[in-house]
Parts: structure tokens; C-alpha cells; sequence
């Protein structure tokens, strides 16, 4: 399972655009789900750090600098989605304790 972290400020934008940049092409097959996960420090007061999930279609180069008009900073990737889906039950991981991993970027 894929996860991409955003900040709570950037959030609004990914869920808009059903797009997140990044600094690394992840390795993820078109259809499958990657969960959109808000960086700790950001969330506010009872927040749940996973709301949405992105469907993934595809990761293309930023070359045109879209990444910077939408965030205001250049990323050299953007994972774009087919859809983004609001969870019904937004969780945490440490809600539901199914692994022992240790969870980094997306490589």
C-alpha cells in the first residue's frame, strides 16, 4: 500500500486537482488505491490523518511547472488520480494496528 503525506494546508489542493506532487515516481500500477495521509504536526484538534484516498492513473514529469501554481513549489513529479474518495470512517494507523512497519514516502 502506497501512502503520500500532505500537510493539512496543502490538502484542499490535492482533494481539488486529484493531484499530489512529489520528489520520487512511486511504484504504482494504474487503478490502485493510495491513501492520502496528513502529516501529524498539521492536523487539527481531533482530525483523523487519513480522509481520503486517491485513485492512481498516472505519474508524469513535471515540466511545466504545474506543481508550483497549484502549491507553490516545484515538485519534479505529479501522481495524478482518476478520482479522489472520502473515506466514509477517516482512521489513523495507529487505530488499527495491522503491521509493525515502520510507514516512509512513497519510493
Amino acid at each position: 500500500m502506497i501512502l503520500l503525506k500532505t500537510n493539512r494546508k496543502m490538502l484542499s489542493q490535492v482533494v481539488k486537482y486529484c493531484k499530489h506532487a512529489s520528489h520520487h515516481n512511486p511504484p504504482v500500477t494504474k487503478g490502485e488505491v493510495i491513501l492520502i495521509y496528513i502529516t501529524k504536526r498539521t492536523i487539527q484538534g481531533s482530525e483523523k490523518q487519513i480522509q481520503y484516498a486517491l485513485v492512481f492513473d498516472h505519474t508524469e514529469v513535471d515540466n511545466e511547472g504545474e506543481s508550483y501554481s497549484i502549491w507553490g513549489k516545484k515538485w519534479p513529479y505529479l501522481i495524478v488520480g482518476k478520482e479522489i474518495i472520502e473515506l466514509e470512517k477517516p482512521f489513523n494507523f495507529n487505530e488499527i494496528g495491522v503491521t509493525n512497519n515502520k510507514y516512509n514516502r512513497a519510493q
